[in-house]
């Protein structure tokens, strides 16, 4: 694991995280509109960590609170593009999908920042 991904999984410990995050730290912690190069390193940020499993997607609803998606991580990723898509911009706050750690995610967590002190 990267060193980009441990730190986007520790944000996701720590905190929900939305897509608009993975984007600036795929963008080396600039946030322009950006190139389809930073945008496919986004996702495939988010795929991997995605499918390693320590993060799942979710969604906030007004009134409801946190849903977690209950797809596949194809799918998810299709849901994230399509949406993307759609948007017609480089995703800010709230937009498209927020990630927070699984429980195995925020021990690997905790354990990574023991290991960086």
């Amino acid at each position: 694991m990267s060193k980009l991904h441990e730190d986007m999984l520790i944000n996701c410990a720590e905190d929900d995280v939305g897509l608009w995050e993975f984007v600036w730290a795929a963008n080396g912690g600039g946030y322009i509109e950006v190139s389809q190069q930073v945008r496919d390193k986004a996702i495939s940020l988010v795929r991997d960590l995605l499918e390693a499993g320590p993060i799942q997607a979710q969604d906030y609803l007004e009134g409801r609170g946190w849903e977690i998606w209950q797809l596949p991580v194809d799918l998810a990723l299709e849901r994230i593009n399509c949406e993307w898509d759609v948007l017609g911009h480089t995703p800010n706050l709230g937009d498209i999908a927020f990630f927070t750690a699984t429980e195995k995610g925020r021990q690997k967590a905790r354990e990574m920042l023991a290991n960086r002190q």
